[in-house]
């Protein structure tokens, strides 16, 4: 399994993998993570593969993908929002932690205004992934249509009858 990770509640950032940052954004690594019920979070570095301080995060059994709900923080984020505890699933990141556009390294934010507007950069960048991939798709769409003709067109000068 490649990378995988999820967006902050505070800052709307991926947690990122120690891999995907500089010495500015080394803060993005920093998690804390709140189960659905629990009162302790656990906190420490993430590794990009599900593991955050070195313990692998989803049930008891191991299983992540069918483990409880969580809240995911950056460190930074959590204590400028007051330390908040389990506010509803974390939504997975579109950048999974790891692929992250090189103009984007934000420094640690120290404010709520620091937040918000590290959202409004999240949210803008979500939707620049959403419509790349609607133009991959799409133009995988027009691409197989072509194919499809020039198949048809081979096969018929061919003789070739398909099946």
């Amino acid at each position: 399994m490649g990378f995988f990770s999820w967006d902050c509640k505070g800052c709307g950032h991926s947690l990122r993998s120690s891999c995907a940052t500089s010495k500015t954004s080394a803060w993005m690594n920093q998690a804390v993570v709140y189960k659905e019920g629990s009162k302790m979070a656990l906190r420490g570095e993430y590794d990009g593969y599900g593991n955050i301080g070195g313990d692998p995060y989803g049930d008891d059994d191991g299983n992540f993908w069918e483990g409880p709900k969580f809240t995911v923080y950056h460190k930074a984020c959590h204590e400028i929002l007051g330390k908040p505890k389990f506010d509803g699933q974390s939504r997975g990141s579109h950048d999974q932690g790891y692929f992250i556009d090189d103009n984007f390294d934000p420094a640690k934010p120290k404010t709520l205004a620091d937040l918000a507007y590290l959202r409004d950069t999240g949210d803008a960048a979500r939707e620049r992934t959403r419509e790349a991939w609607r133009k991959i798709c799409a133009d995988g769409e027009k691409r197989r249509a072509e194919e499809a003709v020039v198949l048809s067109w081979m096969a018929a000068e061919l003789g070739v009858v398909a099946s």
